[in-house]
């Protein structure tokens, strides 16, 4: 009975062992650096073609809130579609998602969190402000988007507008100040380092994206200031510091 017994263990392990074998063998696929890059990517280009929608939006905020709320309702048929929101969630989704298994990654094997300048500085390079930015995005615009379209499942006629943005400045104003000038720069910058890291390594076949910008550090650096300068001038004509704002 014994024998027999260990023979049916024996069994049941080996039936096992290949699906888990087959698991492990994928997820090591997966998580690997250049495919973590790969998948970041494609989600991040879904993530961009919706802040490039969202910019122009933005900017139209400068001229009031019927320019803003205007290009919000010419815009939005696109990017709250059938087809293109369910693509931003899984986009979002899923750079968070690699995001955080890249973080574990780095943690575990005790590297940088950022790409720096120089080793013993904590500035970090073009490179590293993508890095950064990258992470800040994911999850600002997770934030962002759950906040705008998740009170439509109670209210269906809830929309947001200038003056819900204008509300939240004038009622929360040492939160939402920052917020929305950290995730406007973040993603200002990532949006034209990841299309300059595109053509780069895709149209001319170079793969020197952190040197290259790393040698051009000023202007990256100059970007990111005009990328500041513009999402506090945004923010700024959202809390009514340009004209008067009727609630």
């Amino acid at each position: 009975m014994e024998a027999h017994s260990e023979d049916s263990n024996n069994k049941a392990e080996s039936a096992v062992a290949p699906s888990t074998s087959w698991f492990q063998n994928f997820w090591k696929k997966l998580t690997k650096p250049e495919m973590l890059k790969l998948i970041q990517a494609v989600s991040g280009g879904v993530i961009a073609t919706y802040y490039e929608c969202h910019l122009i939006s933005l900017i139209g905020a400068h001229w009031g809130p019927e320019a803003f709320d205007g290009l919000l309702a010419f815009f939005r048929p696109f990017y709250q579609s059938r087809w293109f929101e369910p693509l931003l969630v899984g986009a979002v989704l899923t750079h968070l998602t690699v995001s955080g298994a890249e973080f574990i990654r780095v943690i575990k094997n005790k590297e940088e969190l950022y790409d720096k300048v120089e080793p013993k500085s904590k500035m970090p390079s073009p490179w590293g402000l993508n890095q950064i930015s990258s992470h800040l995005m994911a999850g600002g615009i997770f934030v962002h988007t759950s906040a705008t379209r998740l009170p439509r499942l109670w209210l269906p006629t809830y929309a947001a507008n200038f003056r819900l943005v204008h509300s939240t400045l004038v009622d929360f104003p040492y939160i939402f100040y920052p917020y929305y000038t950290m995730l406007s720069s973040m993603m200002f910058y990532h949006f034209i380092y990841s299309n300059y890291l595109i053509s780069r390594r895709y149209l001319l076949g170079r793969n020197d994206h952190k040197t290259h910008s790393l040698r051009n550090k000023t202007l990256w650096y100059s970007i990111m200031a005009s990328g500041v300068g513009m999402s506090v001038s945004i923010v700024m004509a959202f809390g009514g510091h340009y004209y008067r704002v009727r609630n």
